[in-house]
């Protein structure tokens, strides 16, 4: 995996993909399970995000 500055945001979509298919059309939100997404990368993504100014 390169660094393309994009990482929280590429988290955000892969998570939703995966509430996407817990839950059908009208189904309470308390019953999605936990779940979490997890990324292997080559870079230090936090020193990167505390470099940055948001």
């Amino acid at each position: 995996m390169t660094n393309e500055h994009n990482l929280p945001q590429r988290a955000r979509y892969y998570h939703a993909l995966l509430a996407n298919h817990m839950l059908v059309v009208g189904e309470d939100y308390h019953n999605l399970k936990d779940s979490y997404v997890i990324f292997l990368c080559n870079f230090d993504l936090f020193t990167i995000m505390l470099k940055c100014s948001y």
